[in-house]
């Protein structure tokens, strides 16, 4: 099942579209023989997801680690694509927060939000064992604009599928 374009254009289920679309995006990328200029084809909803990696964008609002409602909804997907696609093979939770505030403080801000996504799945079924978390604080952005739009793109988790 292909997204729709409204799920492309946001407010399906709900969901804000930088979450919906990250949710999605947990199957595989586009073969690479493509060219550059061509439209991208959506990933495939149901499709395995146990292959690398993927990331959870705005999952936190500033200096918490609670996660927001519209990320718990995806987040609902992830526990079902792991638990479907995964077969028992570890997943490592990577918390990261955004540029502002020490550096101490966001290091152990980003263990917690690793933390929080850990308890969340598990509540869903997931085995604890089967996650391991690590927190990466302010080290890992994905963009050093000072702007809130930006920084809100590095208050984030991402998921790594480990070899056993």
């Amino acid at each position: 099942m292909r997204a729709s374009r409204a799920a492309r254009a946001g407010g399906a289920a709900g969901l804000p579209a930088a979450l919906l679309l990250v949710g999605l995006c947990l199957a595989p990328a586009a073969p690479a023989q493509e060219p550059a200029d061509a439209p991208a084809e959506e990933p495939e909803a149901d499709a395995n997801v146990c292959i690398g990696r993927a990331r959870l964008r705005g999952s936190f609002a500033r200096k918490t680690a609670e996660i927001e409602p519209g990320a718990r909804a995806v987040l609902d997907l992830v526990a079902r694509a792991i638990e479907r696609d995964c077969g028992g093979k570890p997943i490592l939770i990577e918390g990261h927060t955004d540029l502002a505030g020490d550096p101490g403080y966001n290091q152990q801000l980003s263990e917690e939000r690793a933390l929080a996504v850990k308890r969340y799945l598990v509540e869903r079924g997931i085995p604890a064992e089967q996650l391991r978390t690590q927190g990466y604080g302010e080290t890992r952005p994905l963009s050093t604009d000072p702007s809130p739009e930006a920084q809100a793109l590095n208050r984030r988790v991402s998921f790594v599928v480990l070899e056993p």
